[in-house]
């Protein structure tokens, strides 16, 4: 194990965990799906994208979850690697 091959792996993990905060961010404000008019198909389509979205089981809460596993995986792969470099 080298450095060079810790810092390949943390840049994978980083280079996905930036692009899915920068996606994440963008689900932030889907307020603006705009009006779906006065027909009750329209409004019960824009509350199920919302609650796709928005709710307990959503995509919201899913990357969330996501990407905290990979700040996790993230800092436990620089441990590990940092134990077995100073092991020799």
């Amino acid at each position: 194990m080298t450095a060079a091959a810790r810092d390949k792996y943390l840049k994978i993990i980083n280079t996905y965990l930036s692009t899915l905060k920068a996606e994440r961010k963008k689900m932030s404000n889907q307020e603006s799906l705009g009006d779906p008019g006065a027909l009750q198909s329209g409004v019960l389509t824009k509350q199920n994208l919302l609650l796709g979205m928005t709710g307990l089981t959503g995509a919201e809460r899913s990357l969330d979850q996501y990407i905290d596993y990979l700040d996790e995986l993230s800092t436990t792969v620089k441990k590990a690697f940092d134990h077995l470099m100073q092991a020799g």
